[in-house]
């Protein structure tokens, strides 16, 4: 079981570790750690890595030969369910932060099912998509599917999360997609996205907005008229903006950022920590961040070319697809070229289940990888 060790991609890896050890110097910057001395942060980002990694390493040299076709099936129908029992549990019980209900507390630590449930959706679909593969151009099997997809939406949504049903909607479109939908379903799609965001814009202008929360209304309203709303919901877009410029070519250098020293910017060490890292190091580094995630989405897509088990391809692809759309709206809302939301930074952002999520996911990506290299049949 240890000889697949050695078949273990050295690039992802290296691209984890590269993004990981971005994040923590980013970390200790953001919550001015180098003022305070309090590095609490720090080293509970350290020992989510520390348990991420140990999990992924369990999962890249464990044998799933002996889990035939239906007993997966089985599998993605039991976490299913959990992943849906968890997600009402949190409405109940969850600890709130920042007006919503999206925690559950266990001995200090907080975890967020909401993030689990990205690769739980991940796997699962990967499954059902497969067994489905020959009829996706079904209308009941595309019905079906998309049942199975907004039932977990719609409790995320009321959390209220908005941006994480959206990255289900963008890993489940990514998998379809590879599932050789008809066009015709695309382009209804795009037709139906359009009249959404159109519906979205209308709402938000409402006095009373219908469908959304009055901080989504304002956030979206904050996009097109920042002037107006520069003291509330644009203030962090704007101040974001600001230091991602001031940074130039090569930043301020590390701890020497306004951002660092002045402390303007709400919790910059979660959804805007790559501000300070602009700031701090400049244009150069937010290059190598943005090189950095295409390289590993090339490399995770490029595992899937030539595959012929339905199964893992659609699973990588979810995979990829969870990578890129969360790293292009972390950095299109820092940028402020999207509406704020909470999305972090893959690997880099502060959090636990973030992170840990993020490692179970390139587990599974090196472990098809692995059993591609030597023979193996694992997952």
């Amino acid at each position: 079981m240890f000889q697949r060790i050695k078949y273990i991609d050295k690039t992802i890896l290296g691209l984890m570790f590269l993004l990981f050890g971005i994040g923590i110097i980013a970390i200790a910057s953001a919550t001015r750690a180098n003022i305070t001395g309090d590095y609490s942060y720090v080293i509970k980002q350290g020992l989510w890595f520390v348990i991420g990694f140990a999990i992924m390493i369990l999962i890249v040299l464990y044998d799933f030969s002996q889990f035939d076709e239906n007993f997966r099936v089985f599998g993605a129908i039991v976490l299913y369910i959990v992943n849906i029992a968890l997600l009402v549990f949190v409405l109940f019980v969850g600890a709130t932060a920042k007006g919503a209900e999206r925690w559950i507390e266990i001995v200090g630590f907080r975890l967020q099912p909401s993030e689990f449930a990205k690769v739980i959706m991940i796997f699962c679909f990967a499954v059902f998509l497969s067994k489905s593969a020959e009829s996706i151009n079904k209308i009941w099997v595309l019905a079906i599917n998309m049942i199975l997809l907004f039932i977990p939406i719609i409790l995320i949504i009321v959390q209220p999360s908005l941006s994480t049903g959206i990255i289900f909607i963008a890993i489940f479109a990514a998998q379809v997609f590879i599932a050789k939908i008809d066009y015709k379903y695309i382009i209804g799609g795009v037709v139906l996205l359009v009249i959404m965001l159109v519906a979205i814009e209308l709402d938000a202008k409402q006095e009373n907005p219908i469908f959304l929360k009055e901080y989504q209304a304002k956030r979206i309203l904050a996009l097109f008229e920042p002037g107006k709303y520069q003291k509330e919901e644009a203030y962090q877009t704007r101040k974001s903006v600001e230091a991602i410029g001031s940074g130039r070519f090569s930043g301020k250098g590390i701890y020497q950022g306004n951002l660092n020293k002045a402390e303007y910017l709400p919790e910059p060490h979660t959804d805007f920590i790559f501000s300070i890292i602009a700031e701090e190091s400049g244009f150069l580094m937010c290059m190598i961040i943005i090189i950095a995630y295409m390289a590993l989405i090339y490399k995770i897509v490029n595992i899937s070319i030539g595959m012929t088990d339905k199964f893992k391809k659609f699973l990588i692809i979810g995979v990829a697809a969870m990578f890129a759309f969360q790293a292009f709206v972390n950095i299109g809302v820092v940028s402020g070229i999207l509406p704020n939301t909470g999305m972090p930074l893959p690997l880099i952002s502060y959090g636990g289940s973030s992170l840990i999520t993020n490692m179970i996911a390139l587990g599974m990506i090196l472990n098809i990888d692995t059993s591609r290299k030597n023979r193996y049949r694992l997952i």
